[in-house]
């Protein structure tokens, strides 16, 4: 299965070392299950919450990609890189399973 890792720092708490430790443990991950990795996107000092989703360029890119069947899944570390509140996360899931895409997060697997 051919997989992406998306990873995601907001600005208040974190820095561009937390994008390295997300796709390391979503690289380990993929090699432990046998997927393929054929991309990554990150997107650094920007928020998840609500509005901020928009202005997300690499995840605007990933939704993209993800209906045109480039990938099988999508490896993040951990749910709150994609959505804040379980209305995003619905409508994310809603889009991904649309388009055929698993969403999978490592460390809450």
């Amino acid at each position: 299965m051919k997989a992406v890792i998306y990873g995601r720092y907001s600005s208040d708490r974190q820095t561009e070392d937390s994008i390295e430790a997300q796709v390391r443990a979503c690289t380990d991950y993929a090699a432990a299950k046998g997927y393929v990795l054929v991309g990554q996107y990150t997107d650094e000092a920007i928020s998840g919450k609500g509005e901020k989703t928009a202005s997300r360029t690499q995840y605007q890119r990933m939704l993209k990609d993800s209906a045109h069947g480039m990938f099988d899944i999508i490896l993040i570390h951990k749910y709150d890189r994609v959505a804040r509140n379980l209305a995003e996360h619905v409508n994310l899931e809603k889009r991904l399973d649309k388009n055929g895409v698993q969403l999978i997060a490592t460390a809450q697997d």
